[in-house]
């Protein structure tokens, strides 16, 4: 009966045996299938990742390029670049009658007298300035005063020419701005302007037209 007994309890074992090898192939099975699975995806969103990578890379460049734009400025007495010219933005940082006052001597120090000068309020100044990147591209801009503030002028609208204008904004508003007085007259109003600044302090005055004056400026600008 004991001999009985031990067969029987042998051949469960072996049973037992068994079955953990066969579960053991199955899982090994199973693992290796799910292995081989996401090997693969991962390479298709490695692509992805790599293609994103190369994209953000490329979109870098050409931001870093942007900044690293250098534009360069040089005054013009050509009047025939004027033809075509219409208004662009108003000047970063003259705003007010003063600020603008200031803008003018900071002019002055960049680039000297305007080619243009004028008693009228309404058309005080013009500057022809020239703007060009080391890469060979350029464009003309004009600076002039209009109504107590100050405008650039282009003769197209190209994503360039406000790159240009911005940065020539920034390259005169670096500048000490040189002592001046001057006086307009903005006849629509009667009024009289005596501009000065002096030690980077502007002053402005307005005062009324008298009727002689008046009549005087409006022959010497409109003939």
């Amino acid at each position: 009966v004991k001999k009985q007994t031990k067969s029987r309890y042998g051949g469960v074992k072996l049973l037992k045996k068994l079955f953990i090898v066969a579960l053991m192939l199955l899982f090994a099975l199973v693992f290796s299938a799910c292995k081989l699975t996401i090997s693969t995806v991962p390479s298709d969103d490695s692509d992805v990742e790599t293609r994103g990578s190369d994209t953000e890379a490329s979109d870098t460049v050409i931001d870093t390029e942007e900044k690293m734009l250098q534009f360069n400025f040089e005054s013009s007495d050509n009047l025939e670049l004027l033809g075509g010219t219409h208004g662009l933005m108003p000047f970063s940082g003259a705003g007010t009658t003063k600020d603008a006052a200031i803008a003018e001597g900071k002019l002055l120090s960049a680039f000297g007298d305007p080619v243009l000068s004028s008693e009228d309020a309404e058309n005080s100044f013009n500057y022809i300035i020239i703007a060009s990147t080391d890469d060979g591209r350029n464009c003309v801009l004009t600076v002039y005063g209009i109504g107590g503030t100050i405008h650039i002028g282009a003769k197209d609208q190209a994503d360039f020419v406000y790159k240009a204008a911005d940065a020539l904004c920034e390259y005169v508003n670096a500048f000490e701005p040189t002592d001046y007085k001057r006086t307009t007259y903005y006849l629509d109003f009667g009024v009289q302007i005596d501009i000065s600044v002096r030690g980077g302090i502007a002053s402005v005055t307005e005062s009324e037209i008298p009727e002689l004056k008046l009549d005087e400026l409006f022959k010497k600008f409109y003939g």
